[in-house]
């Protein structure tokens, strides 16, 4: 009995150690083999886990930005609590991709980051956040989201489309906004059929 009640305290004391915990990745580089990506930090913030690189996250993560990062790929979605300190460096969809993604069990938090030259293009169907979608919660401190771009286009007299949140899309989620600019984005939307253009800077559902 004593054996099994030391052994579930310890669960227990495990337990409250790990929630307290937290993990710094450092984003030194845009080589995967010789540096820690952003692409990788963030999956091993939501994996708890090692990935390329990067050190493993440990619960609620920060990632610290020592560059800037220019996307060639898209980024993994934020499924946990991720923190990223940009240190006045941006983020850059590089006019193909959007920037970031956070799904509903994400959280994150931008401070002194720039999200820029992200782009969401479709053909006939919606386009979402080119900058930021954003299904969880975002909270922006000392930012900037500019140049984003969603566009959606079509030619069937049938169909409509529409483009939402050029800068951000904030799909069911909370956005908050602390010190920070959301400006130069747009939402741009054209068809033979009906057209729908909304929030250049920020689109909310």
């Amino acid at each position: 009995m004593k054996t099994q009640l030391r052994f579930y305290l310890f669960l227990l004391v495990l337990l409250i150690t790990r929630i307290g915990q937290a993990a710094t990745i450092t984003v030194d580089g845009s080589d995967p083999t010789t540096t820690c990506t952003l692409a990788d930090a963030i999956t091993a913030a939501n994996t708890d886990s090692s990935s390329g690189r990067c050190v493993a996250g440990l619960g609620d993560d920060t990632i610290n930005l020592e560059t800037n990062v220019t996307l060639k790929a898209a980024l993994p979605q934020i499924s946990t609590v991720i923190t990223i300190e940009g240190g006045g460096h941006f983020i850059s969809g590089n006019e193909a991709r959007r920037v970031l993604s956070i799904i509903d069990t994400g959280n994150l938090t931008l401070n002194e980051t720039t999200v820029k030259d992200g782009k969401v293009a479709t053909f006939s169907s919606s386009a979402y956040g080119g900058g930021i979608l954003n299904s969880g919660t975002v909270t922006l401190n000392n930012s900037t989201i500019s140049g984003n771009t969603a566009s959606a286009s079509g030619v069937s007299f049938m169909l409509s489309t529409e483009a939402n949140g050029g800068g951000i899309c904030n799909w069911g989620g909370t956005v908050t906004l602390n010190n920070s600019m959301v400006s130069d984005n747009l939402a741009s939307a054209s068809a033979d059929g009906q057209a729908y253009a909304m929030g250049g800077g920020l689109q909310c559902f």
